[in-house]
């Protein structure tokens, strides 16, 4: 069972970023007012939110990539897309196969470099470092939903590009996963078995409450032998 005196709640609100800051304010206070402690983010320029956040006693969630920039909406595809000859589709539908992006040796090692980048970027707020920012950053993501709606999975890709960028992420920052796009995702075996990873994110599209919470227990019993966090 989940022990209510230790839970609380995250929101969703990876546009966050776009508002201006006095409705990053407004958005902030209001989910904090619901205990929510946690905002989960794509990266993008939020220096202001990120000071306004640790202001209100919340923290990030931050994803610093996002798997549908590899060719899935075309209109936003990054430049891995042209380098590495990933398809495109024009609207994710169907999604494209994105596989050369987590099977490409020399794009690990590119993704890792911009990884480290924006982890070593000092915060001009807090003149710190990212990967060290506990006071306003709760974890990282290195991707959104990485490897989803493909039928090939490099098992070792999560795990491996957190083994490379671990040792940028300290001061009680949290390198978790990735919210899939479903729990068979979410939960596989690997990531609990990952040294580097330390929080394991759980998402779905399901609305089926039922099948939720057996996958919630699921995760916590897995959390439990593995000594991880979900």
């Amino acid at each position: 069972m989940i022990d209510a005196r230790r839970a609380w709640f995250g929101a969703n609100s990876f546009f966050a970023w776009a508002l201006p800051q006095a409705d990053q304010i407004t958005l902030i206070n209001t989910l904090r007012e619901k205990n929510v402690r946690v905002i989960r983010i794509f990266l993008a320029t939020i220096d202001d939110g990120q000071a306004g956040s640790r202001a209100i006693a919340a923290k990030t969630v931050t994803s610093l990539h996002d798997r549908y920039s590899l060719g899935c909406y075309a209109y936003k595809a990054d430049s891995y897309v042209s380098k590495y000859g990933i398809p495109t589709v024009s609207g994710c539908s169907p999604p494209n196969d994105a596989s050369k992006f987590y099977s490409n040796e020399q794009a690990k090692t590119d993704f890792t470099n911009r990884l480290r980048y924006l982890l070593d970027h000092v915060n001009p707020h807090f003149g710190q470092r990212w990967g060290s920012l506990s006071r306003v950053i709760f974890s990282f993501q290195i991707e959104n939903e990485s490897q989803g709606h493909m039928s090939t999975f490099n098992v070792r890709w999560m795990c491996d590009i957190n083994i490379r960028i671990r040792s940028l992420v300290n001061n009680g920052v949290l390198l978790s996963t990735s919210g899939d796009v479903d729990y068979g995702l979410s939960l596989r075996l690997e990531n609990f078995q990952c040294s580097a990873i330390d929080l394991i994110s759980l998402h779905d599209y399901t609305m089926d409450g039922d099948y939720s919470r057996r996958k919630f227990q699921e995760a916590i019993r897995l959390a439990q032998q593995y000594a991880k966090r979900v």
